[in-house]
């Protein structure tokens, strides 16, 4: 682990931050399919007055049987990538503790 000031985040703005994680590029080919998917869904959810708790139920299951189950593939490829993101992300946090000294890296 390499300490330096640049790596020292500074950030005190007492908010969060959002990190927008895209899909991975193998499952980006079907995002047209997915959207026009999604559309005739929503559509037929207003036509049948599908609304409120029952409504994403609804979509998704519609979603994913218009896409043939890509939606599906590439929703759970998307919240690996994210969980990836996050991990990888939680260790640069924890590696910059213990570069202040915040965090005694024997635990």
């Amino acid at each position: 682990m390499k300490c330096n000031g640049k790596a020292n985040i500074k950030l005190k703005l007492g908010t969060g931050i959002l990190i927008a994680v895209p899909i991975p590029k193998e499952h980006s080919a079907s995002g047209s399919l997915i959207e026009s998917a999604i559309q005739r869904a929503l559509e037929e959810a207003r036509d049948k007055s599908i609304t409120g708790n029952a409504e994403t139920p609804f979509l998704l299951a519609r979603v994913n049987e218009l896409t043939g189950g890509a939606s599906l593939a590439s929703n759970i490829a998307l919240v690996k990538n994210n969980a990836l993101v996050g991990a990888k992300i939680a260790t640069a946090l924890a590696d910059l503790r213990i570069c202040k000294g915040d965090v005694d890296p024997e635990g």
